[in-house]
């Protein structure tokens, strides 16, 4: 049918419904270019956004396992497993090139280019590089040359200790050393407070772990460095040996009694003289140790009295004052000194077996300190009979330490233990020798350091043997922060002796104008302080005290003297300014009990 005006015509039903009519191919979905750049664009960032977060979780996993990895490590070396330990390091290796291929391509260096928002990001994958840094360069390296210096192949059954592995391992721990660093100081520099805790978290434990790291392998690398000539690898070594005395307090730990000549040749150590404290009486040392050492110590005159020597906690002071009394003594030039305690020779005893006596009795590891510290003064009134005893145990445990021991591995453990509580201590002659000493604890220096330091000492005043009783307790806590910061010590000091103690054990040699009852104990307490620190107030129990300041190695020092009758606590307070945050390194004084510590440091608002 037509339409009036041409056109053709349809019956209305015969047309589709509109909801019918096709629409032109061309124009389905149809987008502006724009729109589908940023289509994609988003899928994309999506995509890389589930890529990070999946890798990263990855990546997590890894260094969680690496850590584990070194853990274990650390535990099979302390113990001479060097295979369980090889075993440990390719495990750490692989973990950590794991996490750091899962951080690295384009999606990471993406994100970590973003300006803030990438902050995270950045850290991580600075993190994971230096992770994997260090297994290739520290780890492996270091346990390769560890197997060759395991204490159960380089010490004898004789206990002559072969030095050549020692001179083959020096550089390889050095270059580990400074690998450490490098990867310690690429962590430093990365972002530190990011939109993302966890990340900043785990940054801020990583540096510890390398902090730690470096020490420990700086420690190693100093010690495989110097030890083959302080053992006479190719001169023979002379050392003087003080035996301390911890009943009779000093600065140092104890007072310094009987001592030895040790001789060190190609390893072997044998001992030349044995000496009682009586030998040193009277001789002078002609020591200038400066014009600070006489300000504080000048009284005591320990550059010419041996039994004060170790009046002073920085050991190189004795150490030196004792070579010198040796050489006025013999003639003979000592090429080091080393100070030890009784409770050190008990470590070391455990480990090789009690020694014998002449008359047949056995000083072990649990009785060494008690014996020489306590019973002795039982048994002996007289003077000269308690040195000759004395000398007797000294030579019958350092014959049983020196011979050797079927456990070289526990041995090495236990005088370590021994080095970290300041019970073992070595100093030498040599300039450059003694200055990476100075760094090692083995040295015993108090350190000249900027950072929040801590340490009470007490010097034995009535000249008796009380301190075996004395319990001590040090609270260190700050709050504030800032420039400076306010520090409270609390130094709580206990006399535990016990009624009916010998006369030689609770002699009041200080001779007090004042009454006192047997077994009342005198000290001098020293606080040394960081490094700028100003006292505010001081107080013994409650009320204002005398107080003398001085000033030893760039640490303020604080002293009161102290009378503290038996059965009693004595507790000094004090108040200070001081700038620094963070706890302070703490250093404490070897005495037979242990000194308890408790720091607390307030938060920064």
């Amino acid at each position: 049918m037509t339409h009036p005006s041409g056109a053709t015509w349809r019956p209305l039903a015969a047309r589709p419904p509109r909801w019918r009519r096709r629409v032109p191919s061309g124009r389905r979905w149809a987008l502006p270019p724009l729109a589908w750049l940023l289509l994609v664009l988003g899928l994309l960032l999506v995509a890389a956004v589930v890529w990070i977060a999946v890798t990263g979780m990855m990546a997590r996993s890894a260094l969680a396992s690496a850590r584990d990895d070194l853990e274990s490590m650390r535990t099979h070396v302390s113990d001479g497993d060097t295979a369980a330990a090889s075993a440990d390091a390719r495990a750490f290796r692989r973990h950590a090139h794991r996490a750091h291929t899962l951080t690295t391509g384009p999606a990471w260096s993406a994100a970590a280019s973003i300006p803030r928002l990438g902050s995270p990001a950045r850290t991580v994958r600075g993190s994971t590089t230096a992770v994997d840094h260090v297994g290739a360069r520290v780890v492996s390296p270091v346990v390769g040359v560890l197997v060759g210096i395991d204490p159960s192949r380089i010490i004898g059954s004789d206990g002559v200790v072969d030095t050549a592995p020692l001179r083959h391992a020096a550089p390889v721990l050095a270059d580990a050393t400074a690998a450490a660093a490098e990867s310690r100081a690429s962590v430093a520099e990365l972002p530190a407070s990011t939109w993302l805790n966890s990340v900043d978290t785990a940054r801020g434990s990583l540096l510890q772990e390398l902090d730690r790291l470096h020490t420990t392998l700086g420690v190693a690398a100093t010690t495989a460095r110097i030890a083959p000539d302080m053992l006479g690898a190719t001169t023979p070594k002379r050392y003087f040996v003080g035996l301390l005395n911890t009943a009779e307090a000093r600065g140092l730990g104890g007072l310094p009694g009987a001592f030895v000549i040790l001789v060190a040749d190609h390893g072997r150590l044998r001992i030349t003289h044995f000496e009682s404290d009586t030998a040193l009486a009277g001789l002078d040392s002609h020591l200038d140790l400066g014009a600070e050492y006489v300000t504080r110590y000048g009284l005591s005159a320990p550059t010419k009295t041996y039994v004060n020597s170790t009046i002073s906690p920085h050991f190189p002071y004795a150490a030196r004052i004792w070579a010198a009394l040796w050489q006025q003594k013999s003639g003979e030039h000592v090429d080091g000194a080393v100070s030890v305690d009784p409770t050190a020779l008990g470590y070391l005893l455990d480990v090789t077996g009690p020694a014998r006596l002449p008359g047949g009795e056995q000083v072990a590891g649990g009785s060494v300190v008690r014996l020489t510290e306590r019973d002795l003064y039982r048994r002996f009134t007289n003077g000269n009979q308690r040195k000759e005893f004395l000398l007797a145990i000294a030579r019958a445990v350092d014959t049983k330490i020196l011979g050797g021991s079927s456990r070289p591995t526990a041995f090495v453990k236990a005088a370590g233990r021994a080095v970290g509580e300041r019970r073992l201590l070595l100093w030498s002659a040599g300039p450059s020798t003694e200055q990476a000493l100075a760094g090692l604890p083995i040295g015993g220096t108090l350190p000249e350091t900027p950072y929040p330091f801590s340490m009470m000492t007490v010097t034995n005043a009535a000249g008796g043997k009380l301190d075996y009783y004395l319990d001590r307790r040090l609270r260190w806590t700050s709050t504030g922060c800032g420039a400076q910061r306010r520090v409270t010590v609390t130094a709580t000091l206990t006399n535990s002796a016990p009624a009916g103690l010998p006369a030689y054990v609770v002699i009041r040699a200080d001779h007090p104008t004042y009454a006192v009852k047997p077994g009342d104990n005198r000290v001098l307490v020293d606080y040394f302080a960081t490094d700028g620190a100003q006292l505010r107030a001081l107080t013994v129990d409650g009320r204002a005290a005398t107080v003398r300041t001085s000033t030893e190695r760039g640490h303020p020092v604080f002293s009161v003297d102290l009378e503290i009758p038996r059965g009693s606590s004595r507790t000094v307070t004090m108040v200070m300014t001081e700038p620094g945050d963070g706890p302070p390194r703490l250093m404490t004084q070897p005495l037979v009990r242990p000194v308890h510590t408790t720091v607390d440091v307030g938060a920064c608002r």
